[in-house]
């Protein structure tokens, strides 16, 4: 037995779940379920605001390469 559905079937099956889920009344100590990609877009709204945090070894590595080749690379 073969089921098929279009992509357009797909997509609004898939966002009728995403809305159940988001509805969905959060069991005690969460804050809800997550849905696939959203740390994805939570931390992306962090690093827009804040920056992409480095270790120092790879500023550092960063800071060489500049120097080297005359690109500039800011630091925060």
């Amino acid at each position: 037995m073969s089921f098929r559905i279009g992509v357009q079937q797909l997509c609004a099956q898939t966002d009728d779940w995403i809305h159940v889920f988001r509805n969905t009344k959060p069991a005690p100590g969460t804050s809800g379920p997550l849905i696939p990609g959203d740390p994805e877009r939570e931390a992306e709204g962090i690093r827009n605001k804040e920056g992409i945090p480095l270790l120092k070894p790879v500023v550092d590595d960063l800071l060489d390469i500049s120097k080297k080749t005359g690109i500039p690379f800011e630091t925060k």
